[in-house]
């Protein structure tokens, strides 16, 4: 079968890039309005190809590049990769590099401008998954191999020809492993190697040898079905099924005859995640210099090498062996038969990060079992904290049980080992009422512990604790923070799952369930601090599928978002017995599985769904003019499936955790400063490399003017009320066009103040 495929669609590219890196925590002075920044795990190799000295290594977060001396670089999608997990690399015949990722996306190494372009995408239109370390280069050919068959991309023509589903008598079998010998193709596969003689020149028009005639495919003898072939496996090894099926190639030259002859000319062939994984050509690495064993064993030129874990990507440049795997990257020195790690340039946290927390102390991320803090623009693990919390719940329900209230003070409501809190790296002991915290009661994770699904500070004084019993109404938890004791209360609501909570107005808790929305007045007097359980306020009907978070707006709207793909609220809401009680829908709103719903400074609302990205929702008094912006790969955002999202409402940044890693949104929904003491202007000077110049720190309604030295007004724009403290100058003047070189002058206006300088435009 084959799949013809429309030309992409290509987004044009961008000639000149913002020079100014954008920091984060104690160095985000300078973040842009409406920029996406992020933090990858780079440390999961995949693949590895040399380029002039260079070394490139594909991993799940981006690209690196080791040069020949000077420090590591890294490219992420503020370098031109749309999507990051990189799954495998390729070169031409005159040494270009090429990457594909996973989601199918083509990349260019642009040497000039040292960062990546996108050609295209292969067969992502399809929703095919591309193998890692599947990608080879043939006569203008991208061959790339997927989870359902192969694909054939035209460089020139920025397209792929087609795409193949069906080898010999095999349908949609996922290529794991692609290979040229001659005019051969091997293609390594779950279900066996199979191979054809491949004219690219006529890969459509021959009928005879036409890709889409599954005849030109034959099997490798012996090769049937699951493949393996390692002569020396580890000897703790255990061989699953898994990992039998997703071997692609074998060694030819080793002890093990094969069947088929012309693989016998060869000093490795790829042997899928299990052992090494890129193609050698006897010529240039001559049989005996290098030896492979799948399980972390490895000699090269008779000094044997052993490590943790199974080797990915195995690559000689400059005399030096590169070695990667799931853990990391390693230097081989053969000359003294030693083996260096490479150490991760960035110190990210590990990609199961599932909770993310920013406010005036930090940000922090919960990656289980530890806590890391962002600190001049590395992530440092939070020493004294350990704390079990099972990664598959946290992500799949979103992680709300996470909160910091203080330099070093941590609070933790886990899946599976109920509540701690930690300060300055000491547990906390705390006494609990009513024996709903620890206590031995039913739970899916832990007989032993309750899962602590939510929590929501109050005041300075407390947090309120949402506590998931299975066959059980739920608990609400209070948390007296001086005191260290836990008051539970058991409200005659009807929901089982506590999904969301948040407290309104001081004096009301709004407790979203998977069955609907209840409230409960607090009561705090005489220091103590109760909930009165029998007392429900309102109860906001089931709006006919389950709800996973709610959150109120400063209109008094109440907003949930559901298991499908539905925003909805109830307008005005006032928490009584005589509230309209009937929800509406936003319509067009299209994220699937939103589990976060944070409100930032302006009032705007921020949804994070694992499915169709982030969601900025605007509300309004009128309910006709509620609206909303959807933010994904195209905007710059790392990932589409989002695990975790927090605002901190001192700067409004939006922070979102993902499988891809942790990235920042600087959002317009910041507070204005004051006044003009702080505003800052840059780059100054403006040259070619640049993209915009920034007017930082501005007052409310401030206005920017850009004159040439007779006078001349070449900018002009006023601070928009809700759009941040940025106004933004992208050297044109106001017919359009670039302005001339040379020293230019700019008027900052307010209310009450006035900022006047001079800008240089070099080009």
């Amino acid at each position: 079968m084959i799949l013809p495929v429309a030309p992409a669609r290509m987004s044009k590219r961008r000639n000149v890039r913002i020079a100014i890196i954008i920091g984060l925590a104690a160095t985000l002075s300078h973040a842009l309005v409406g920029e996406w920044t992020s933090f990858t795990h780079l440390n999961v190799i995949r693949d590895m190809e040399g380029y002039k000295g260079n070394l490139f290594v594909a991993t799940t977060g981006g690209i690196r590049k080791l040069p020949p001396a000077g420090p590591e670089k890294v490219y992420r999608n503020t370098e031109g990769l749309r999507d990051v997990g990189i799954a495998s690399l390729a070169a031409d015949e005159r040494g270009e590099v090429y990457a594909a990722s996973e989601l199918g996306y083509i990349y260019h190494y642009d040497a000039s401008a040292d960062d990546w372009e996108i050609l295209g995408t292969s067969y992502r239109g399809s929703g095919w998954r591309m193998s890692k370390r599947a990608l080879l280069y043939r006569a203008g050919y991208l061959v790339l191999g997927s989870e359902k068959g192969l694909s054939f991309y035209n460089i020139a023509r920025r397209v792929a020809d087609a795409n193949v589903t069906k080898l010999g008598a095999i349908s949609g079998a996922p290529v794991n492993s692609v290979l040229f010998q001659g005019d051969t193709l091997f293609v390594g596969t779950s279900r066996g190697i199979f191979k054809a003689t491949i004219h690219v020149d006529k890969l459509l028009t021959d009928p005879q040898i036409n890709i889409s005639n599954p005849a030109i495919w034959s099997q490798v003898p012996g090769t049937d079905g699951a493949f393996w072939l390692d002569p020396s496996p580890h000897p703790e090894s255990t061989y699953t099924e898994d990992s039998l099926s997703l071997t692609a190639f074998l060694a030819s030259n080793k002890e093990n005859a094969d069947d088929d002859p012309s693989l016998r000319a060869h000093g490795f062939l790829f042997y899928g995640p299990n052992g090494i994984a890129s193609e050698y050509e006897g010529s240039a690495y001559p049989e005996g210099k290098a030896k492979v064993s799948a399980w972390g064993l490895l000699t090269i030129e008779g000094k044997p090498i052993s490590l943790s874990h199974r080797f990915e990507t195995i690559i000689e440049v400059g005399g030096k062996w590169y070695v990667g795997n799931i853990s990391g990257l390693f230097r081989y020195y053969p000359a003294a038969g030693v083996t260096d790690p490479i150490l991760n340039p960035e110190d990210i946290p590990p990609g199961d990060a599932s909770a993310i927390k920013a406010n005036r102390f930090g940000v922090y991320v919960f990656a289980t079992p530890h806590v890391y803090g962002l600190k001049n623009k590395h992530w440092e693990m939070i020493p004294g904290l350990d704390v079990f919390n099972n990664e598959v719940d946290s992500k799949d329900r979103g992680q709300h049980a996470f909160d910091v209230r203080g330099p070093g003070e941590f609070y933790l409501g886990t899946w599976g080992s109920g509540f701690h809190a930690y300060r300055d790296g000491e547990h906390m002991d705390f006494e609990s009422s009513n024996s709903c915290l620890p206590s031995a009661v039913d739970s899916i994770v832990n007989p032993n512990f309750p899962v602590v699904w939510t929590q929501s500070p109050y005041k300075d004084k407390g947090i309120w604790l949402g506590i998931y019993v299975v066959n059980r109404p739920y608990r609400v938890g209070y948390y007296d923070i001086s005191k260290r004791t836990v008051t539970c209360f058991e409200p005659k609501g009807r929901g089982v799952e506590p999904r969301n909570f948040q407290v309104v107005g001081d004096s009301v808790l709004a407790v979203v369930t998977a069955q609907g929305v209840e409230a409960y007045r607090i009561l705090d007097a005489g220091g103590s601090v109760t909930l009165d359980p029998a007392n429900l306020l309102a109860r906001l009907g089931d709006p006919g599928e389950p709800i996973l978070a709610g959150k109120a707006d400063k209109f008094g709207n109440f907003w949930v978002t559901t298991e499908g793909s539905h925003l909805l609220y109830v307008p005005t809401i006032r928490f009584d017995p005589d509230t309209a009680r009937a929800f509406q829908s936003l319509d067009g709103f299209s994220g699937t599985s939103c589990k976060n719903l944070e409100i930032d400074p302006l009032g705007h609302l921020w949804a994070g769904c694992r499915e169709g990205g982030v969601f900025e929702i605007t509300p309004a008094r009128d309910s006709l003019a509620h609206g909303f912006r959807r933010y994904g790969l195209n905007d710059g955002l790392l990932s589409e499936s989002i695990f975790n999202l927090t605002v901190d409402n001192d700067d409004a940044a939006v922070w979102v955790t993902t499988e891809k890693g942790v990235v920042r949104f600087e959002s317009g929904s910041r507070p204005t400063s004051p006044n003009l003491s702080a505003i800052k202007v840059f780059p100054n000077p403006f040259l070619a490399k640049h993209a915009m110049i920034t007017f930082d720190n501005l007052a409310v309604g401030s206005e920017v003017q850009v004159t040439t030295q007779s006078g001349s007004v070449v900018f002009q724009r006023s601070l928009a009320s809700g759009t941040g403290d940025q106004i933004r100058w992208d050297g044109r003047n106001m017919a359009g066009e670039r302005v001339r070189e040379g020293v230019y002058f700019y008027v900052v206006r307010s209310a009450k103040e006035l900022r006047n300088g001079k800008l240089i435009v070099a080009r």
